[in-house]
């Protein structure tokens, strides 16, 4: 099995995986609200189908609904769209729309898939939220300088991406008995000098 599988295995989509969504979601949402917006997390309820995207966002008279979607372009079902730029992640935003433009049209409101890959790459969606959220911030209403903001939205993302990587590793190597804790004695009992 490759050392890259604990990126996106299956068997540990709750912790680590998850963990990473979750997060990135967290930081578009702050940033949202940071410039002057509006921005409400869709509750993940046990046995849920995710009948709607992650997040509803309201710039000033527009309404955004987005979803995180994070691809691991080295996983063996998307090395074939990996061999373009931007081409896992590309797949991967085309399945969102799939799954979510009608209904949005519907609702109303714009849909935007906020795509990124696990090696560090952004996709188009992405780009274009950020975009709209730099856009759309007006320093009388927005609680972040624009540099801060932006910092948030590109280092922010970033980080949250590789750090919790990391930890979707160690659970995988954890889960495949790779890495094991020490066995810690405990120390020896000291006599007391009289």
């Amino acid at each position: 099995m490759a050392w890259y599988h604990g990126l996106d295995c299956p068997k540990l989509r709750r912790r680590g995986i998850l963990w990473r969504h979750d997060r990135i979601v967290q930081i578009v949402a702050r940033a949202v609200r940071e410039a002057g917006g509006s921005a409400s997390i869709e509750e993940r309820l046990h046995g849920e189908n995710h009948k709607k995207p992650d997040l509803k966002i309201l710039l000033g008279n527009n309404v955004i609904w987005g979803d995180v979607v994070v691809t691991n372009p080295l996983a063996p079902s998307h090395i074939t769209s990996a061999q373009k730029r931007l081409g896992a992640t590309t797949q991967a935003e085309k399945r969102k729309h799939a799954k979510y433009d009608a209904e949005v049209k519907r609702v109303g409101g714009d849909f935007v898939a906020f795509n990124l890959e696990t090696t560090g790459a952004v996709g188009r969606g992405a780009e274009d939220l950020v975009r709209r959220i730099m856009k759309a911030h007006i320093p009388e209403y927005a609680s972040m300088p624009a540099t801060a903001l932006r910092a948030l939205l590109t280092k922010g993302v970033a980080c949250a991406i590789q750090n919790l990587n990391a930890v979707a590793m160690e659970e995988w190597l954890h889960a495949a008995d790779v890495l094991q804790e020490p066995a810690w004695q405990a120390p020896a009992a000291q006599e007391e000098e009289e």
